[in-house]
């Protein structure tokens, strides 16, 4: 492992972990307001990051071995984006941090590794 790699793990760790203190700590109200970015609810937004953000490995996986990346336009990635969100409309808080431990964990070992 490079030393930068190792670096890029440790922030993607700490971010999970911040992002986990803050799903554990949110308040059931706060679980249900509007995210001003996404305009989702916050327990999906957890749930997205967890489910999307943090399975980057995939995509990152297809880089590093030289295969050739999807053409994707924002349209299409907001597209999907919101298809996610509406699946994710019903995540409960613990599904957000069993999704978040096991991707954050999964995509901080692929960058070390």
């Amino acid at each position: 492992m490079s030393r930068r790699a190792g670096k890029i793990a440790e922030k993607i760790e700490a971010l999970k972990d911040d992002v986990i203190s803050f799903v554990r700590t949110c308040s059931s109200e706060d679980w249900k307001k509007t995210c001003r970015w996404e305009q989702w609810p916050v327990g999906v937004t957890a749930c997205h990051i967890g489910g999307g953000h943090f399975t980057m490995d995939n995509m990152i996986g297809m880089i590093v071995n030289g295969e050739k990346f999807p053409q994707l336009t924002m349209d299409q990635i907001n597209e999907i984006s919101k298809k996610q969100a509406q699946k994710l409309s019903g995540c409960t808080r613990e599904e957000a941090l069993e999704l978040l431990e096991k991707n954050g964990t999964r995509l901080a070992a692929f960058v070390e590794g």
